[in-house]
């Protein structure tokens, strides 16, 4: 745990140091080519988070499924449980602040048991091998394990300074499937 605390804590040092405008032209760049991977064309439905000024920006990509006439879920906070589900997101759906003041469905429309073609994941960090390191809070991790979502092929969003030689994994890890950046596409076990 102290291990990957000081990858949060040396990652969030350099995101916070980052301007709008590198964000916004190296987000681009990631979404570009995570749009070139076969997985994305062939999605039916996905999973994407609602970014945050410092993280890979997915306004342009969820627009881009919405277009496609892909189906798009998002994270939210469910009250009932005291945990995070995924819910629908369509054109117009209405926002609101959740728990951890990121953006979420106002009335959640939650996604029945059933697999996602894709799951688009931030994190603190990636590595070659498909490991993560997230905010330290395990919602992800949870999400990508419940409802028949274990299938579905996970893909790691981040800049290219996010991804590191090698980050700490614990047993209840949840490996992706390929990590994205402005610059390339990283398969598991390698580029």
């Amino acid at each position: 745990m102290k291990e990957k605390e000081q990858v949060r804590d040396m990652i969030t040092g350099r995101r916070q140091s980052l301007s709008q405008s590198w964000t916004g032209v190296h987000s681009a760049k990631a979404a570009i080519n995570l749009f070139g991977m076969n997985e994305f064309h062939e999605a039916g439905s996905l999973a994407c988070y609602l970014s945050t000024g410092e993280e890979i920006l997915t306004g342009d990509i969820i627009a881009e499924c919405w277009k496609s006439g892909k189906r798009v879920c998002v994270p939210a906070f469910e009250r009932e449980s005291g945990s995070y589900r995924l819910c629908w997101f369509d054109e117009g759906t209405d926002l609101e602040k959740g728990p951890l003041t990121i953006g979420q469905p106002a009335n959640p429309s939650w996604v029945a048991d059933a697999a996602l073609d894709l799951m688009l994941v931030p994190g603190m960090a990636f590595d070659s091998r498909g490991g993560r390191v997230g905010h330290g809070g395990g919602h992800y991790d949870r999400l990508m394990t419940g409802n028949g979502y274990r299938r579905s092929f996970k893909v790691g969003l981040a800049y290219d300074f996010q991804v590191l030689p090698e980050v700490p994994l614990e047993d209840h890890d949840v490996l992706m499937d390929a990590v994205v950046t402005e610059t390339r596409i990283m398969r598991q076990g390698g580029i």
